[in-house]
C-alpha cells in the first residue's frame, strides 16, 4: 500500500458510520476484498493516474474507485453515500505530499454481479480524483 492508499484505507477505517454500514466492524480493502469475506464492505482500488514531472515540483494525478459491496442494492448505496461524505471535497493527509486540491468525486459506479451460488451482489460507488505534488 503507497501513502495515498494508505490515507484512504484510514480515512474509512476508523469511520464510525461507515463501520456501522458494514456490519460494526472495519470492513474496508486495498484492491479486493479477502475470498470469503463477509458482506456488506467497502473496497478501494487506483484507477488511473498520470506523474507530472516536467515542472520543478513533482506532482500526480489520481484516480481511485472506491464502492460499496452488499447483496442489497440500498446497502451498497448506503455505503457509496457515506464513503462520498468521507472521501468528496478532503483534503488528504499523503505521507511526503501535498494536496493542492481537494479530492473530488468525478463519476458514479453502479454494477451487480452474481456469486457462485447465484447470489446477486451489488457495488455502488465513484471514482474520486486525487491531486498531490511534492
Amino acid at each position: 500500500m503507497n501513502a495515498l492508499e494508505t490515507s484512504i484505507y484510514s480515512l474509512l477505517k476508523d469511520d464510525s458510520g461507515l463501520k456501522t454500514l458494514t456490519g460494526g466492524e472495519s470492513r474496508v480493502f486495498n484492491a479486493a476484498a479477502p475470498f470469503g469475506q463477509a458482506l456488506p464492505l467497502a473496497v478501494f482500488s487506483q484507477a488511473s493516474g498520470i506523474e507530472e514531472n516536467n515542472i520543478s515540483t513533482q506532482s500526480i494525478i489520481m484516480r481511485y474507485l472506491v464502492k460499496g459491496i452488499a447483496v442489497r442494492g440500498i446497502i451498497a448505496g448506503q455505503i457509496a453515500a457515506r464513503i462520498d461524505a468521507l472521501l468528496n471535497g478532503a483534503t488528504l493527509s499523503v505521507d511526503g505530499w501535498t494536496a493542492y486540491r481537494k479530492a473530488r468525486q468525478e463519476t458514479t459506479v453502479r454494477y451487480q454481479e452474481r456469486d457462485p451460488s447465484g447470489r446477486v451482489i451489488n457495488h455502488s460507488g465513484a471514482v474520486y480524483i486525487v491531486w498531490l505534488e511534492a
